[in-house]
């Protein structure tokens, strides 16, 4: 305190603790309206963050769809796996063949129980899947499948 207010607070009594009163106030409402505006701007960061991952999710959905819409069209099934055989996709005609959704077909391995009697050649199959990984060369080859012991689409 200035060496003018210490001599009026000593006078005046009252004064000394209106003035700490006063230095107690801005102590505490200082450090929270630097917080209040810091939350503001984190906000205002989290918001923008927030429209631009929504924006992107849409984006995502809309090529997922046309995806999705060019696969069906396709009139052979068709399928798409990954590096561990489990089936990423499938059109529209794979899933009448199977005789199951492609949410339920969705990650399964082509020797799944309910699967093996669709593909005829499983060994060779696998046995392709393992040389276009270790390879990292696509490959397209026509498959026969065998649906309820009758071939489709050889």
């Amino acid at each position: 305190m200035p060496v003018q207010a210490v001599l009026l607070a000593s006078r005046h009594p009252s004064m000394l603790s209106a003035l700490s009163l006063s230095a107690v106030w801005l102590a505490v409402c200082l450090p929270l309206l630097l917080a209040s505006a810091l939350l503001g701007a984190r906000l205002r960061v989290l918001r923008r963050r927030l429209a631009r991952s929504q924006a992107c999710a849409a984006r995502l959905r809309q090529r997922l769809a046309l995806h999705t819409a060019v696969l069906d069209s396709i009139p052979q099934p068709v399928y798409v796996r990954d590096a561990a055989q489990r089936l990423i996709t499938c059109n529209r005609r794979y899933e009448e063949l199977v005789g199951a959704s492609r949410g339920s077909l969705r990650g399964l391995p082509p020797d799944t129980p309910g699967l093996t009697g669709v593909i005829a050649d499983l060994a060779e199959l696998s046995e392709d899947y393992h040389d276009v990984i270790a390879s990292g060369r696509p490959l397209s080859k026509n498959r026969c499948l065998h649906i309820q012991a009758q071939s489709a689409m050889c």
